[in-house]
Formats: structure tokens, sequence, C-alpha cells
């Protein structure tokens, strides 16, 4: 049997096609094979969802009247706000005390940020608002949203070169390369930290 001084001395190349002939040997696991078949009936079912969507936005193009008189107004955007401000509570905590809930937390901001000034923009067009809501989404609202994105890609390249580098594979170089792992995988207990003590 190798032992994992074995292991580790060889090249993750070499761990690869080990775990390949492993697989061709033994196949794939049931409980693998019927995760991979869930994944692929709910990929089915949200590919339906932009088409459903297209056809909702011709609709809209088509019957939404030029302007609108909306009630509640105010609740409409203290609402808004004090949802982004209850995720910005959220990522603070979860930044101070290293939490992963951290990554979605920081993209749900970023994301509701971009609908922020989009809606300030085009809501306040004509108005005698539209210079303070073109300042506001120029100088604060999207250059944040876009820290925070950047922020959260490289927190994600981070999580998937460690994980890649406990699993004997190369670290990725961009998201849109890196393949999505959906199934359970168990890293050694010596290749993973808690989360309040981070490696130095």
């Amino acid at each position: 049997m190798i032992d994992d001084a074995a292991l580790r001395a060889m090249s993750a190349e070499q761990r690869r096609e080990i775990r390949r002939r492993i697989t061709d040997i033994d196949g794939v696991e049931p409980g693998m094979t019927l995760e991979r078949s869930r994944y692929r009936i709910g990929q089915v079912a949200y590919s339906v969802i932009p088409l459903a969507m297209a056809a909702w936005i011709a609709l809209l193009a088509t019957t939404l009247p030029d302007r609108y008189q909306a009630d509640q107004w105010r609740v409409t955007w203290v609402g808004f706000d004090i949802v982004l401000t209850v995720l910005l509570v959220a990522m603070g905590w979860s930044g101070l005390h290293l939490r992963h809930i951290l990554i979605p937390l920081m993209i749900v901001i970023a994301t509701l940020l971009c609908c922020d000034a989009w809606f300030d923009l085009t809501l306040s067009a004509g108005s005698a608002e539209e210079w303070v809501s073109i300042l506001t989404a120029v100088c604060a609202e999207i250059p944040l949203a876009i820290a925070i994105f950047l922020r959260a890609r490289k927190m994600i390249l981070a999580t998937a070169r460690a994980t890649a580098r406990a699993l004997g594979n190369p670290d990725p170089t961009a998201l849109y390369r890196l393949p999505l792992l959906i199934e359970v995988i168990d890293i050694p207990a010596s290749n993973t930290t808690e989360p309040n003590q981070p490696e130095n």
C-alpha cells in the first residue's frame, strides 16, 4: 500500500493519474452519481428561466406605461436601504470572524449597489435630482460594488487554490476555468485551519 509520505512525494499529475485509475477500477459511487443527476436536472430547469424572462421582458416593454404614480415610494427606498445596511453589518461581522459566508454576502451587496445605482439614475432622469444620482453612482455605488466584486473574486480563487493544493490539482488561474465541485470532498485535517486561526 502507498503511504502518505509516498503520495506527498508524487507530483500533482501523478496523483491525478492514480485517482483516475482508481475511479476506472472502482467506478463512481452511487451517491456521487445521484448528486450529479440532481445537478443536471437543476441545470436544465435553470436554463428554462432565461427563456421565460425574455418573454416577460418583451411583455413589459410593450405594455408598461412610460410614467407611473407609485404609492409607498418612501417605504420602497427606505426598506431597500435597511436591507442593504443589515447585509453590510453581516458582511462586517463575517469578515471580522473570518467566516466563509462573507463571500456570498459580498456578491449580494455588490449586486444591490449596482441595482441602487441603476434605479437612482433611471428614475431621476430629467429631474432636479439627476446630477446627485449621477455623482452618487459614479463616485460611490459603482466603485464600491466593483471593489467588493473584485475582493470576493480574490477570496473565491484563494479558497479554490487551497482546495486544489489539498487535492493535488494545479492552481486555477481564472474563475471561468475553475471546475465546479458538486460532491463532498474529504480534505485531510492537516491541510485545514480553524476559522479563527489563519495560517501565518
